[in-house]
C-alpha cells in the first residue's frame, strides 16, 4: 500500500472543510508542503501578474481565444509571431502538434508554444548567473510567493520522487496543467539541481507540452557540463533517469532530442543506464545519428555483459552504411569490444561462471565482427594478445601471433611489449628468448621494451624464491645481470647518481672474477643460470649512442640493488647516501624524488623490517623521523622565502603507503605488535588516511596477536569508513582463533550504536512534538539523518573500551597466559586514542624519539 503524501497542518483545516476523506497523523514539518486547489486558485484566477524577478515565470492562462480574445491579445500581443514564420521556425513542432491536438485547439497550442519559447529563452540566457546573483534574486521570488515557486518548495519537502508525484497528484488536473510549464521553467532557473527529481514526478503526457520536454532535457544537458566532477556523475544519472522516465511514459516518438543533448546525458550515464536507454530507443523509434550510435558502442563496451549489444549494433551501423568498415572509427571501437577486464583471484571468487565465459565470449564477438568484412590491423592483434596475456593464455596469445603474420600484418615494437608482459606473469623462459630472437634493431632504443627486459630478470628471481619458499630477508641476485643489460644501453651517470657504489669499480670487478673463474653471486640460482645466454642477444650500442634512463628505468634498477643486499649495515649505508645527496639537492636525486615520491624510502623501510631485532625497528622509526624533520623544515624554509632557488620542498611527507609499509613491518613483528595501533593513530594524526590495504595489515596484525578486541573494533572501524570486506580481509580474519568472541562483540557494538542512534531519533521527534519555530537554526530532514552516523562515528572507539571492559576478562584466547594485563592495556590503548590531543609535526618527530629511545632501553 503506498503512503499518501505528507499535508502541512496549514492545508488541514481546508481539506476538512471540504470534507477530504484524507486524515493523517504524520510528524509536523516547520514548512508547509502541498497547497490544496483552493488555496490556489486566487492566484491563479487573478489578472494581475507577479512582480519582482519571478514576472516572466508567472502562469498563463490557456482559454480559448474565441471566448476571451481581450485577454489573449492583452497578455501575448507584444510577442505573438505569425504563424508562417512560426512554420519556418518550429517545423517539427507543427508536424506533432497538427497530429496531436484537434483543429479548434491548434492556434490555443501555438499560443502556448510561443510563450514557452518566450520564457524559456529568458531562462537559457540567465543559466550562465552566479550562484550567489541567483540564490539573492530566488530568495526574493519566495517572498513574493508566487504559486508554482511555493509549489516547488512543497515538492522539494517531499522524500523522494514517489512522494513527490503522490504530492503533485493532489493538485486537480486542469490546474496541473496550467502550472506544470511553470513549475519546470521555475524548477530549471531557480532549482537547476532538484530539476530532474521534480520533472520525473510531475510530467504527464497531455498532447502538446512535448516541445517543453526537448527544451527541459536541453536545459539540464547544458548544466551537466556547469558541474565539478563528483556532481556531475550524479547528476548526469539524474537526468537519465528522467529521460527514461520520459520515454516509458509518452507514445512514440512524441519527443525528438538533439543529438548534442543524448550525447551529453550518455557520458555521464551509467552503463546499465546507457543499454536501457538504447533499448527503449528502438521501441521508441528515436532516431539517432551514427555519431550517437558509436557513443552507444563506446559505452556498452564498458562492461563485458553490454558487449554483445554494443558488436550487433556496430554490425547494424556498417551493414547500413553508416560506419566505413575499414576507417578508423570502426577501428577504434573494434578495439574497444575486444578489450576484456583482467580475470582476478577476486573476480573468479565473486562470479565464476562469467570469468570462465569470457574466453568464449571473446572469441564469438571476434567471430562476428571478421564476418561483417573487418579487416583486422595490429590494433587489434594488440588488444586481443593484452587480454590474452592478462589471463594467463600466453599459450594462445603466440597462435594470435602466428595467425597474425600469416595474414602479412608485421608486429610493432607495442605489440612485442605485451608478449613481453605476458611471459613476465607467467615466467615463461622460452617466451623469453624467442621475444628476445624477434625483436628489432630499433627496440633496444625503445623504454618500454628494455624496461620489460629489466623487469622480467628481476621478477623471475622472485618467482624461484617463491618456487623454493625461502623467506626474506634473502639477497635476491638479479642485479649483476640487470645491470649488465643496462650498461649496454644507457648512460651510467643517472645511476651512479642514486647508488652509493662506483659502478666503474663494479663492473671491473665482474669482470675479473668472470676472468679468474670464480662462482658468481647467483650460482645457487637455476633461473640466472638459464637467463645466462640469453642476454647476449640484447645489442650493446656505442657509448655516444646511448640513451638517458627515465625514472622508471632508474626505479626498476634501485629496487633490485636495494633487494640485493645481504646485511641490513649495507641498507643503512645507502640510506645515508641517499639522504645525504637529497639534502645537497642533486638534480637527478630531486627529479627522481619530484616524481616517484617516497618510493626509495618504502623500499628500504620494507627490506629494513624483514631483519629481526629491535635495532632494525629503531633504524625504520629514524627513517620516518628523518622524513618529518626534513620535511618541516623544507616547508619551513619555503615559507620565510618562496622566491628562494633553494625553497624548493626537496623532502617528501610520507605517504599512505610510508604508513602501510611501516604498519605492515611492525605487525609481523612479534616484539613490536601491540605498537601497530600508535603507528595508526600517528598516521591520522598526520592527515594521511588509511586505505583498505592499511585496514586489512592492521586486522591480520591484530588477529595473529590474537586480541579478539582489537580485531572486532578494527573491522567495525574499516566498514565504517566505506570498506567492505574482502578476501583479504577474509583471510586476515581468519588468523583469529576465537572468531566466535570476535563475532559477538561486532554483534554487541551494534546494537549499542543502534540503540544510541534509536535514542537520539526519539530526542528529534519529542523536539518536533513541541514545536519549532520556522526561523529557528533547526536541522534540515538530510542533516537530521546524518547526525545519529556522525555522533556514533564520534563514539564509536568509546564504545569499544566500554565493551572491551565487559567482556576481557571472559575471552580465553589459545594457552596464552595474562589476559587480565592485556584487557588494561587495550582499556589504555583506547583512552589514549579517544583523548589524545592532536599533534603538530615537531610533536610527532618527538614521538618517535622517545619510543626508539625505549627500544634502546629494552634492548
Amino acid at each position: 500500500m503506498q503512503q499518501t503524501p505528507f499535508i502541512c497542518r496549514s492545508c488541514l483545516s481546508n481539506i476538512r472543510r471540504q470534507a477530504d476523506p484524507l486524515q493523517l497523523r504524520l510528524p509536523f514539518r516547520p514548512r508547509p508542503l502541498v497547497r490544496t486547489a483552493s488555496s490556489l486558485a486566487p492566484a491563479l484566477s487573478s489578472d494581475s501578474h507577479a512582480t519582482g524577478p519571478e514576472q516572466f515565470l508567472a502562469p498563463s492562462s490557456q482559454t480559448n481565444p474565441s471566448t476571451e480574445s481581450g485577454r489573449n491579445e492583452r497578455t501575448f500581443s507584444k510577442r505573438s509571431i505569425p504563424l508562417s514564420v512560426w512554420s519556418e521556425e518550429w517545423p517539427h513542432e507543427e508536424r506533432v502538434l497538427r497530429k496531436n491536438v484537434s483543429r479548434s485547439e491548434f492556434h490555443t497550442r501555438v499560443r502556448q508554444l510561443q510563450l514557452w519559447k518566450y520564457k524559456f529563452r529568458k531562462i537559457w540566457a540567465k543559466r550562465d548567473w552566479e550562484r550567489k546573483r541567483k540564490d539573492r534574486y530566488r530568495e526574493i521570488a519566495l517572498k513574493n510567493g508566487a504559486p508554482e515557486v511555493l509549489i516547488i518548495q512543497d515538492l522539494l519537502c517531499q522524500r523522494d520522487v514517489d512522494h513527490m508525484r503522490q504530492a503533485w497528484q493532489l493538485i486537480p488536473t486542469e490546474t496541473r496543467s496550467k502550472l506544470w510549464g511553470s513549475v519546470m521553467l521555475n524548477s530549471l532557473h531557480w532549482w537547476p539541481d532538484q530539476a530532474p527529481d521534480i520533472f520525473r514526478a510531475i510530467f504527464e503526457q497531455n498532447g502538446a507540452n512535448f516541445y517543453a520536454a526537448v527544451d527541459c532535457f536541453t536545459y539540464m544537458a547544458d548544466y551537466i557540463q556547469k558541474l565539478e566532477e563528483p556532481k556531475q556523475a550524479e547528476y548526469g544519472r539524474a537526468v537519465a533517469e528522467a529521460l527514461l522516465h520520459c520515454y516509458n511514459n509518452t507514445s512514440r516518438r512524441y519527443i525528438c532530442l538533439g543529438q548534442n543533448t543524448l550525447y551529453h546525458i550518455l557520458r555521464r550515464a551509467t552503463t546499465d543506464q546507457v543499454y536501457e536507454l538504447l533499448m527503449t530507443m528502438k521501441k521508441y523509434r528515436q532516431r539517432l545519428h551514427a555519431y550517437t550510435k558509436q557513443q552507444f558502442v563506446w559505452h556498452l563496451a564498458k562492461e563485458p555483459k553490454y558487449k554483445p549489444a554494443a558488436v550487433e549494433l556496430l554490425c547494424e551501423m556498417i551493414r547500413e552504411g553508416e560506419l566505413d568498415v575499414n576507417g578508423l572509427h570502426c577501428a577504434a571501437l573494434a578495439t574497444a569490444v575486444l578489450s576484456f577486464p583482467v580475470i582476478t583471484r577476486a573476480s573468479k571468487a565473486a562470479s565464476k561462471e562469467d570469468d570462465d565465459s569470457l574466453p568464449t565470449l571473446r572469441s564469438q564477438l571476434n567471430q562476428e565482427i571478421l564476418e561483417v568484412g573487418l579487416q583486422p590491423n595490429i590494433i587489434h592483434y594488440t588488444t586481443i594478445v593484452r587480454n590474452l596475456c592478462d589471463n594467463n593464455e600466453l599459450r594462445t596469445a603466440w597462435q594470435v601471433f602466428d595467425l597474425m603474420t600469416s595474414q602479412g600484418v608485421q608486429p610493432d615494437l607495442r605489440f612485442y611489449s605485451q608478449l613481453l608482459y605476458g611471459a613476465t606473469l607467467a615466467n615463461d623462459h622460452r617466451s623469453f628468448r624467442r621475444i628476445l630472437e624477434l625483436l628489432p634493431e630499433e627496440a633496444s632504443q625503445d623504454p618500454v621494451i628494455i624496461n620489460g627486459i629489466l623487469t622480467f630478470i628481476h621478477i623471475t628471481t622472485v618467482w624461484e624464491l617463491r618456487k623454493r619458499r625461502m623467506k626474506p630477508p634473502v639477497a635476491v641476485p638479479s642485479f649483476e645481470y640487470m645491470f649488465k643489460t643496462y650498461s649496454k644501453l644507457f648512460d651510467l651517470g643517472p645511476l651512479q647518481a642514486l647508488l652509493n657504489i662506483d659502478l666503474q669499480n663494479y663492473t671491473a670487478e665482474i669482470h675479473q672474477r668472470e676472468l679468474d673463474g670464480m662462482a658468481p653471486s647467483w650460482a645457487g640460482w637455476q633461473s640466472m643460470r638459464s637467463l645466462r645466454n640469453m642476454l647476449d642477444l640484447v645489442p650493446e650500442l656505442e657509448p655516444h649512442a646511448r640513451l638517458q634512463p627515465g625514472n622508471d628505468t632508474l626505479n626498476i634498477m634501485v629496487t633490485s640493488f636495494i633487494r640485493n643486499f645481504s646485511q641490513p649495515y649495507s641498507l643503512i649505508e645507502f640510506y645515508s647516501n641517499f639522504r645525504t645527496r637529497l639534502k645537497n639537492g642533486d638534480p637527478t636525486i630531486l627529479g627522481f624524488v619530484a616524481t616517484k615520491g617516497t618510493i626509495i624510502h618504502d623500499v628500504v623501510i620494507k627490506a629494513i623490517l624483514e631483519w629481526q631485532g629491535h635495532n632494525m625497528a629503531r633504524v625504520a622509526l629514524d627513517i620516518v623521523s628523518d622524513m618529518l624533520k626534513d620535511a618541516a623544515a623544507s616547508r619551513a624554509l619555503f615559507d620565510a622565502d618562496p622566491s628562494s632557488p633553494d625553497a624548493e620542498p626537496r623532502h617528501p611527507t610520507p605517504s599512505i603507503y610510508t604508513w602501510s609499509t611501516l604498519l605492515h613491518g611492525f605487525m609481523h613483528r612479534r616484539e613490536h605488535r601491540e605498537q601497530g595501533d600508535r603507528i595508526f593513530k600517528m598516521m591520522r594524526d598526520h592527515g594521511v588516511q588509511p586505505n583498505r590495504v592499511t585496514w586489512n595489515t592492521l586486522i591480520a596484525g591484530h588477529a595473529r596477536l590474537q586480541t579478539v578486541g582489537k580485531t572486532a573494533s578494527a573491522l567495525q572501524r574499516m566498514e565504517a569508513a566505506g570498506y567492505k570486506p574482502d578476501r583479504f580481509t577474509l583471510r586476515a580474519f581468519g588468523y583469529l582463533l576465537n572468531r566466535e568472541g570476535a563475532l559477538q562483540m561486532m554483534q554487541r557494538l551494534d546494537e549499542k550504536k543502534k540503540r544510541r542512534q534509536a535514542a537520539f531519533a526519539a530526542k528529534l521527534a519529542a523536539a518536533e512534538a513541541a514545536g519549532a519555530d520556522e526561523n529557528d537554526n533547526s536541522y534540515s530532514a538530510e542533516e537530521m539523518a546524518k547526525v545519529p552516523e556522525w555522533i556514533a562515528a564520534q563514539d564509536e572507539y568509546r564504545i569499544m573500551e566500554e565493551q572491551l571492559r565487559d567482556i576481557s576478562q571472559s575471552v580465553v584466547v589459545g594457552n596464552e597466559e595474562g589476559g587480565g594485563e592485556e584487557g588494561r592495556e587495550m582499556g589504555e590503548a583506547a583512552e589514549e586514542e579517544e583523548g589524545g590531543e592532536e599533534k603538530t609535526a615537531a610533536g610527532e618527530i618527538e614521538g618517535l624519539e622517545a619510543y626508539r629511545a625505549r627500544n634502546v632501553g629494552s634492548a
